[in-house]
């Protein structure tokens, strides 16, 4: 993954921005990667035909294995979110609307969940929670 003046923590060809991304070590790699790029189709961020970082470049930025990175576009590409091009290579599908997966919207509130329950193991207040959301939704 080459990485210009500017575009650190960027992969080439993919607007994503890994710098904010955060592998938990409780969670197997390729399921939080794919959940990382299926928010991030839904948003509309990766358009239809856009390429997807390389595999190995992708796993080395992770520091992950690189059947990992391969495991989480298999899994994308069998729920239609993207589409091998050619050799290892990946772009994003125009066949399918992920606004529209209730897969992703429920993954995604087990995660939030799993989050605020970790949260108040550590000792937070759900007002503490809350504006650490609202923070990181300014943000985004």
């Amino acid at each position: 993954m080459t990485m210009r003046n500017g575009e650190r923590g960027r992969a080439r060809g993919a607007d994503i921005d890994w710098s904010r991304f955060r592998m938990l070590p409780e969670l197997p790699a390729h399921r939080q990667i794919a959940a990382y790029l299926k928010v991030h189709v839904s948003l509309g961020k990766l358009p239809p035909g856009t390429p997807m970082p390389d595999p190995r470049a992708l796993a080395y930025r992770l520091k992950t294995a690189r059947a990992e990175v391969r495991r989480a576009y298999q899994e994308l590409a069998e729920r239609g979110y993207v589409a091998p091009s050619r050799r290892d290579a990946w772009v994003v599908s125009d066949e399918h609307s992920a606004i529209r997966d209730a897969d992703l919207v429920t993954e995604i509130c087990e995660r939030f969940w799993d989050l605020i329950l970790q949260g108040r193991r550590a000792g937070l207040t759900r007002l503490e929670i809350r504006r650490m959301v609202d923070s990181l939704v300014r943000q985004s």
